[in-house]
C-alpha cells in the first residue's frame, strides 16, 4: 500500500488541469438556480478565460458547437429547471465539450431517466467515443455496463477486475464483488444477473 508519492493528471497536479470534466448526479444540482442552458455550457469555458473578462467570440463559438453536438441549440435560453432529465444530462455533456475535456467522468448519468432518454444519452456517449473523448461512467446497472461499454472496472472497496465485459463479467468475479446479494442465472446460454433484494417472510 503506497504511503507517499505524487499524483499527476496529464502532467499536472490534480486541480490544475482542464482536460477532465466531471458530471454529477442530477440530484446534486440546484435546478432552480437562475441560469439558462447557454450559461451552464459557458461555465465550461471559465478556465480558458482571463479573470473578470467577458466571453470572446471563440468562447461563444465553442458553446454553440457543443450545443449543436448534443442537439440543444434550440433550448439555449431555456431555464435549466424546465429541461427534462435527458436534456439536463445532455446540457452537462455540452459543458464538458465546451471545456474541451479529453476525459469525462459521469456519476450515474442514466439514473432516473426513462428508456428513450437513456437511449439518447447512450447514443451521445457513442458520438463522444467517435470524437476520441474518453468517458468513465459510474453505474450499478451491470447489464447496461456490459452491453454499452467496451471496458469495465469492477469495484468493491478494491479492484475485482478490469478489462472487456467478457473478461470481467465472470461468475467468479461477480460473486466476489456482490456475494450473496446477486443471483446469476443461465438462460439458454445467456447469463442473466438478478439483484437478490426481494423481501421474504409474511404469511403468503
Amino acid at each position: 500500500m503506497p504511503t507517499s508519492g505524487e499524483v499527476q493528471v496529464y502532467g499536472n497536479k490534480p486541480g490544475k488541469h482542464v482536460c477532465i470534466a466531471y458530471i454529477p448526479q442530477r440530484t446534486q444540482v440546484d435546478w432552480h438556480f437562475p441560469v439558462n442552458v447557454s450559461d451552464v455550457v459557458m461555465m465550461g469555458r471559465a478556465a480558458k478565460m482571463k479573470p473578470f473578462s467577458w466571453p470572446s467570440h471563440a468562447d461563444y463559438q465553442a458553446v454553440n458547437q457543443a450545443l449543436d453536438t448534443v442537439e440543444l441549440r434550440n433550448l439555449a435560453k431555456r431555464q435549466i429547471s424546465e429541461l427534462s432529465g435527458g436534456q439536463q444530462q445532455r446540457m452537462f455533456i455540452a459543458r464538458a465539450l465546451a471545456q474541451e475535456a479529453e476525459l469525462i467522468m459521469m456519476d450515474e448519468p442514466l439514473s432516473g431517466l426513462d428508456t428513450p432518454s437513456q437511449e439518447g444519452v447512450l447514443a451521445l456517449l457513442e458520438t463522444l467515443h467517435q470524437k476520441h473523448v474518453t468517458v468513465m461512467v459510474a453505474t450499478h446497472d451491470l447489464d447496461q455496463a456490459s452491453t454499452y461499454f467496451d471496458r469495465i472496472l469492477l469495484l468493491n472497496h478494491r479492484i475485482i477486475g478490469f478489462g472487456s465485459p467478457k473478461e470481467v463479467m465472470t461468475t467468479e468475479r461477480l460473486l466476489k464483488a456482490f456475494g450473496g446479494r446477486l443471483k446469476i442465472v443461465d438462460a439458454n446460454g445467456d447469463t442473466v444477473l438478478m439483484d437478490d433484494n426481494c423481501c421474504h417472510g409474511g404469511d403468503d
